[in-house]
């Protein structure tokens, strides 16, 4: 059985992941349809639930995790 700082480290790198694939979505779209098609926007709205969970659950490592795009 894992320990819960196990489970908490898994969760925030599997949260970190899914939001990086989201940022990188938002971009793929907006340059095909344009950010303000209607699926931009809903990545865009998705994309900011999952970082204000991040920010509340585990603001450091999202941060350090996430702040390098390329």
């Amino acid at each position: 059985m894992k320990n819960q700082d196990t489970l908490k480290i898994e969760a925030s790198e599997e949260l970190c992941k899914h939001i990086e694939f989201l940022r990188k979505e938002l971009i793929r779209i907006g340059l095909e349809l344009g950010l303000n098609s209607s699926e931009a926007i809903s990545i865009s709205q998705e994309l900011d639930k999952y970082l204000a969970v991040c920010q509340k659950c585990c603001p450091q490592e999202c941060h350090q995790k996430t702040i390098n795009i390329g």
